[in-house]
């Protein structure tokens, strides 16, 4: 082989170009042929003989790794600087424009990751992730090429009077360069590529750059110069660096909109409507201008648009910008949504269009401006006045756009208030909190007052006409007293204020306050100068309410009416409405209601709430009903509320909707079939199967209409069955129905049990007459006793003989007993058989009802649920059939096995349960109650429903949120549900036509509907199969996209055992490879800090300092060693580098993975986002094994539930609810229905030391709910809870033996510091900072008894290590500055 090898060497010395290339690629994989043949040949002498010896001799390797070191030795290394130097060639041939066979680069550089020689330290200590030689020898050399080239094209421009072309061909040359190296490199070679360009050309540059952006920010002209610079600063990871850029950016917007402020004031005409319009449309176009710069320039950076926008409600609520106005923007903003929403005469004359569409993009830009205005009360002040006399004069352009107004305006209340508080999106019960709050509740106070003003003001102008006074006058002189822009509290006027604010002269003015004062609606002072409102008509709200402007006599009546007359009012509207209506059968609400008012004019005065009142309750008796062909229009009331409940819909359910991508355009239908419960897609597709059809799951849906419009429609879809992982298998064994509905959706039915047969009784006697001898023999029983056996044993010899064999001698009292019991029998002529048994849809119970020998009453219980009660239930018994309907739904239907007494039968519903008490009309056994029943065997059953469960989770999909709970505590909870038939029957594929996704729907009282949305992403034609993509949107990888099918489809189950074994090749290849790092055993080197900074710090830690001599200060600043849970520069703190290896489950997973690969003292994990097929292939390979699914999503406040099962489609379907992790749990390690989790602290100095806390350790457990000495397969554990050493001593004995916890602390302490010398060996920290980690052991089996297994790995929090312990920060100091402390003690390995 090795002179193959030279030959080969020699051979490619001579060529260059795509020759030496397709060369050496060709003789590699022809060497990566034999490698394998050989490899195989010699499989069994490496896995007895070899391995052996390497564990004895490190010298040693085995035939495979021998092939590849001569292969790097011999050729390889002499070859690949000359490889290389033709790769550059080809590169930088393809950069000056020319075609080459790229193929052949990607090729070479695939042989490099392939290429993996073990032992050589040159290579292996600049590997990364295992990629072989291919860092060393291929991106190193590729990347330093690339900076040449580069540098070659730029050194000439680096200069300062160049540098705005330096930057232009820079960013150029970058964009080349990172397509190129997305095609000749791996994808983790891209960030060491960026980095090393960024740190070469741009690093030293950015000064220079940031005066550029100075510069065209001051001239604007250069927006390609903006991108470019924005391009170039957004490669850097450091945030810092764009910041600068951003608040350049802010800067200039800032002085854009402060700058040109004065134009606006200088351009308008002096009127308050035309100096709104100018104001609002300036700042909205203005923020509209920066937002696509934002767009085109800056990538729709969020922190850009973040930033913009605080800026932008900085400025606008200055007080330099409120001088420069004149008002606040609030104001403009209401006064700007007035001239829009006026009629379109007004709306033409001040806008200059007078479409609709026109008007809701001019609302917009009021609403830009709102959304930035912090005095949001002054706004609704003033829109409220505009709002009222638009309705009162009839100028309002339409009721369509005031709804569209209204809800414009609180959902940009609702976003200020969830931005200014800034919570969750995921979270219900915070947005109920911020529509809670003080500025949405002023919009919902807004809108009611409203809704109250516009229902009565169609009786005003009946109610003024009566003092006779003209409305328009009127309206203007009441409206000045409530005007919040002109006097605040009592208002008081004289006749002059009153003439020069309404423009009116000094006759007609005082006319018209004549006529009101007349009518007390006013009413002068004492002295007589000024006028105020009549407090009698309780004119108190900010708004003229006119139903409370009434005659002074009908408000005198009103106060004087008894409950007597207004029962007596009541009945003469209904009378009156019915009278009409007999006349004439069919008028609607507004002219009816104008004929009674009419006609009882004389007598009071009729209100719209009387009216409706009445009317409602005529519909009610039955007297009239509506015309369901009405159409009348919808009242201001009608249409005012449907806008709040709309608004209050969008506003809960924004997040969610954002967040499953439904369309905006799609929102309000939704709101419509969810409120009206509208399932209509039954009206657009059809089941499009054959006869072949067995399982509901196989059903396909097909667009049955001519066609259906992308985004054009979406569609409800029911729930069938909602559930928990605890509560499954209840609910699939006590739900009616339940059971069933799972087993046609599975395809798996429960074998059923027929009752045996009843033997021929002649037969049967000359059968036992037959064999009574030999059983009387064999037995050594009497005559009477053998034939009873033989009785009970059908005839059969050999059962008889065995049942005498194993009876033993019974004690007198179950003699009497059992006696009793024959006794009972015989006399009512009984053959043998149980009093008790179950079938599938109810249990049936035999007994005597005078406690007699006679067997005549039997009682069927059927489990109906708790929310059935008597009057859902319809029994109905003949003397031989028995008919029991629950619900409209046929529970029991068969005949009898005899007749019963009819007349006699009771039925009773408690705790859920039917009860059915049948009395026989002959005392007799019956062997089935219902002809034809099947029995259930409990323990065939239990396991049946087991299987069902374990196969739905096939079909079930998964929704979590947080609630709050009685005692206002956060936790989330997750449900699982089964769509409907119409859900099931939408199928999969990889380019789907619809998206089906759950919703959870809140109404206005807090209750929380869930269902499912579905709506066309896609134009479908007419007779297309309905399909959509089952896997999550997160998944992307083809591979593991097939493994989560995998759990859904079951199909062939090759490609995830693959997948396994190499996972497992892997992990064993890093186990033998992994590198541990030395620790230090020696004394801690001293160190001179003696200042503290701990965060939250009690106050017996504090006296624990002290009394160690320490000094505690207020900042971190002044700290030499910091206690803090946040990261802190520049200090000795306790945030190692470790810890972000182990923050989570998922980070530690894929740390122990990458460093430690397969120990025995490790509990294998899986990434469930990740290693899907790999979690499969090792739950069908070792198929006892239990899953421990842990979740990583932090909520403050929130314990992740840990879920427990032994169905690996359950674990593979959590990671739809966000679980991260799989961790293997055998049984072994479940003691007495616990989980033991033996805990140590571990500390690790600067120096690399490792001290674990010499206390005894903690014990946590979790408890298991267990079922025949095995874990339930579905539960949710609860939360971890400490228990005394004690009792773990005495659970886990049996376990552990005799002196077993002395060698398991001392095995312990073997893992813990060979877990940390593996962490070191990859990352040792920088010297500076410590660590302290929790770690948890759980009891595993190993050859030789018990063993620690590491269960978790935590960076320990501060807080919570001082809550154990006073003395645990004092202590950790001692040791990090050299000390010595009796709660630590150091460990070292046994051997190095």
């Amino acid at each position: 082989m090795t002179k193959n090898i030279r030959d080969i060497k020699d051979k490619a010395l001579v060529l260059s170009g795509t020759a030496l290339l397709d060369f050496y690629i060709t003789q590699w994989e022809h060497f990566q042929t034999t490698h394998m043949l050989i490899s195989s040949l010699f499989l069994g002498v490496n896995q007895q003989w070899i391995e052996r010896q390497c564990k004895q001799d490190p010298n040693y390797t085995c035939i495979s790794s021998t092939l590849i070191q001569l292969w790097f030795f011999y050729l390889f290394r002499h070859l690949t600087t000359h490889v290389m130097s033709n790769v550059i060639c080809l590169v930088n041939a393809e950069r000056s424009g020319r075609a080459i066979d790229n193929t052949l680069i990607i090729r070479l550089y695939k042989s490099y990751v392939e290429l993996k020689p073990e032992g050589v330290a040159k290579c292996n200590a600049e590997f990364r992730e295992r990629l072989g030689a291919y860092i060393c020898y291929y991106e190193i050399p590729y990347i330093n090429a690339a900076v040449s080239y580069i540098d070659t094209k730029t050194h000439s421009l680096r200069t300062p009077e160049n540098m705005r072309k330096y930057i232009s061909v820079l960013s150029e040359l970058f964009v080349q360069e990172d397509e190129r190296s997305e095609r000749y490199l791996r994808p983790n070679s891209l960030t060491p590529m960026r980095n090393k360009l960024n740190e070469r050309f741009l690093r030293s540059e950015i000064g220079c750059i940031y005066q550029i952006a100075d510069s065209i920010f001051a001239t604007g002209n250069d927006n390609n110069g903006l991108c470019t610079i924005y391009a170039l600063l957004s490669r850097f990871d450091d945030s810092d660096v764009l910041r600068q850029l951003l608040d350049k950016f802010v800067a200039q917007a800032k002085n854009t909109i402060t700058r040109n402020c004065p134009e606006i004031q200088a351009s308008t005409d002096g009127s308050m409507a035309m100096f709104a319009k100018s104001a609002v449309i300036y700042l909205a176009d203005t923020l509209n201008t920066h937002l696509d710069m934002i767009a085109t320039l800056f990538c729709n950076n969020s922190s850009f648009t973040d930033g913009l926008r605080h800026m932008f409600a900085a400025a606008v609520n200055t007080d330099e910008m409120h001088t420069r106005l004149g008002v606040k923007p609030a104001r403009l903003a209401a006064e700007f949504c007035n001239i829009v929403l006026k009629n379109s005469k007004t709306r033409t004359d001040n806008l200059g269009s007078d479409s609709t569409q026109a008007a809701e993009l001019m609302l917009h830009k009021a609403m830009h401006v709102l959304h930035a205005s912090h005095d949001k009360k002054l706004f609704f002040k003033f829109y409220q006045l505009h709002l009222t006399r638009r309705l009162l004069d009839n100028t309002s352009m339409s009721l369509d756009l005031e709804k569209t107004a209204i809800a414009m305006i609180y959902k940009t209340v609702m976003m200020s208030v969830k931005h200014h508080e800034n919570k969750k999106a995921s979270d219900f019960d915070y947005t109920l909190e911020a529509a809670a709050s003080q500025n949405s509740s002023e919009a919902k106070q807004m809108i009611t007052d409203i809704i109250v003003g516009a229902e009565n003001s169609r009786n005003y102008t009946d109610q003024v006409s009566q003092v006779g006074f003209d409305v328009d006058f009127k309206v203007s002189i009441l409206n000045l007293f409530t005007d919040p822009s002109l006097y605040d509290g009592d208002v008081v006027l004289t006749p002059q204020q009153i003439c020069a604010n309404i423009d009116i002269d000094a006759d007609l003015a005082a006319s018209e306050l004549v006529t009101l004062t007349n009518a007390r609606i006013l009413q002068y002072t004492p002295d007589k100068t000024g006028i105020r409102i009549n407090q009698t008509f309780d004119s108190k709200q900010r708004y003229i309410d006119l139903s409370r402007i009434k005659p002074a006599q009908h408000k005198k009546e009103e106060a004087t009416m008894d409950n007597r007359d207004m029962a007596f009012r009541k009945e003469c509207i209904m009378l009156d409405i019915s009278g009409i209506l007999k006349k004439k059968e069919c008028m609607g609400h507004k002219v009816l209601f104008n004929i009674v008012k009419k006609s009882r004019e004389n007598f009071f005065m009729l209100t719209i709430a009387e009216f409706k009142k009445a009317i409602d309750k005529l519909i009610d008796n039955g007297t009239i009903e509506r015309d369901e062909d009405d159409h009348t229009p919808p009242s201001v009331d009608a249409a005012s509320t449907y806008m709040l409940q709309y608004g209050r819909f969008e506003a809960m359910h924004q997040q969610q909707l954002e967040a499953l991508g439904l369309p905006r355009s799609l929102w309000k239908q939704l709101y419509d079939k969810i409120t009206g419960e509208t399932f209509d897609i039954g009206e657009w597709v059809v089941f499009s199967d054959d006869d072949t059809v067995k399982s509901l799951a196989e059903h396909t849906l097909s667009l049955k209409s001519e066609k259906l419009e992308a985004e054009s429609k979406v569609f409800l879809v029911d729930h069938i069955w909602t559930t928990t992982v605890a509560r499954e298998l209840q609910d699939l064994d006590s739900v009616p129905g339940l059971l069933e509905r799972m087993e046609k959706l599975t395809g798996i039915y429960e074998p059923q049990k027929n009752l045996p047969a009843m033997p021929d009784t002649d037969l049967l006697e000359n059968t036992v007459d037959a064999n009574v001898a030999a059983v009387m023999s064999q037995a050594g029983v009497d005559e009477a006793r053998a034939r009873e056996l033989l009785r009970k044993a059908g005839g059969d010899i050999i059962e008889a003989i065995v049942a005498a064999s194993e009876e033993t001698a019974p004690s007198t009292a179950q003699s009497s007993v059992q006696s009793q019991i024959m006794q009972q029998l015989e006399e009512g002529g009984q053959g043998d058989g149980p009093t008790e048994w179950k079938t599938r849809g109810y249990e049936c119970v035999q007994y005597s009802l005078d406690n007699s020998a006679q067997l005549d009453g039997v009682d069927i219980c059927v489990a109906v649920g708790a929310a059935v009660h008597a009057r859902d239930v319809v029994c109905n018994v003949t003397t031989t059939h028995l008919t029991v309907t629950v619900s409209g739904k046929v529970a029991v239907d068969g005949d009898l096995h005899a007749e019963v007494e009819a007349n006699e039968t009771t039925w009773a519903v408690e705790a859920g349960v039917l009860s059915v008490s049948l009395v026989k009309r002959k005392a007799e056994y019956w062997p089935e109650v219902l002809v034809g029943e099947h029995r259930t065997d409990p323990i065939t059953h239990a396991k049946h429903v087991r299987r069902v469960a374990r196969d739905t989770w096939r079909y079930l999909q998964g929704y979590d949120y947080l609630a709050r709970s009685s005692d206002q505590t956060l936790a989330k909870r997750t449900f699982w549900y089964v769509a409907d038939a119409v859900g099931l029957a939408v199928a999969h594929d990889d380019e789907p036509n619809v998206r089906c996704l759950p919703l959870l729907y809140v109404d206005a009282q807090g209750q929380m509907t869930p269902l499912s949305i579905l709506w066309p992403i896609r134009d479908i034609a007419q007779g297309t199969t309905l399909v959509r993509d089952v896997c999550p949107a997160w998944l992307t990888d083809p591979q593991q996209r097939q493994g989560y099918l995998h759990a859904i489809f079951s199909g062939p189950t090759q490609f995830v055992l693959d997948s396994h074994e190499q996972l497992a090749r892997m992990w064993d290849q890093t186990a033998k490879n992994a590198v541990r790092a030395d620790i230090a055993t020696g004394s801690t080197p001293k160190l001179s800090g003696r200042s503290l900074f701990v965060r939250d710090i009690t106050s017996d830690a504090k006296a624990a300092v002290a009394a160690a001599g320490l000094v505690l200060v207020d900042a971190p600043k002044d700290a030499d060693i910091v206690f803090d849970d946040v990261p802190c520069e520049g200090r000795l703190t306790n945030q190692h580098s470790l810890n972000a290896a182990v923050y989570s489950t998922e980070n530690a997973i894929t740390a122990f993975q990458r460093i430690a690969g397969a120990q025995s003292w490790l509990s294998p994990g899986f990434l469930l986002k990740s290693q899907i097929c790999e979690l499969i292939g090792a739950a069908i390979m070792r198929n006892n094994s239990w899953w421990l699914l842990k979740s990583d999503q932090v909520v403050a406040g929130v314990e992740p539930q840990t879920v427990l099962t032994s169905n690996w489609i359950t674990a593979v379907r959590h990671a739809d609810v966000g679980y991260s992790a799989a961790l293997e749990c055998t049984p072994s390690m479940v003691i007495g229905g616990r989980l033991f989790l033996v805990e140590r602290m571990v500390l690790v100095t600067p120096a690399n030391g490792v001290f674990v806390w010499a206390a005894a350790p903690r014990i946590f457990q979790h408890q298991i709910a267990m079922d025949a000495n095995k874990p339930e397969p579905y539960q949710a554990l609860p939360p971890a809870s400490e228990v005394s050493e004690h009792l773990f001593k005495l659970q886990a004995s049996v376990q552990l033996g005799s002196g077993g916890t002395t060698r398991f602390d001392t095995e312990t302490e073997q893992v813990i510091v060979d877990t940390m010398r593996l962490l070191l060996g990859v990352d040792s920290g920088d010297g500076t900072n410590f660590g302290v980690f929790r770690m948890r052991f759980a009891i595993g089996q190993g050859a030789d008894g018990a063993v620690p297994v590491l269960h978790e790995v935590r960076p320990a929090l501060v807080a919570e290590q001082l809550a154990v312990s006073s003395d645990f920060v004092s202590s950790v100091a001692t040791v990090i500055v050299g000390g010595s402390d009796v709660h630590w003690r150091p460990i070292q390995p046994t051997s190095n």
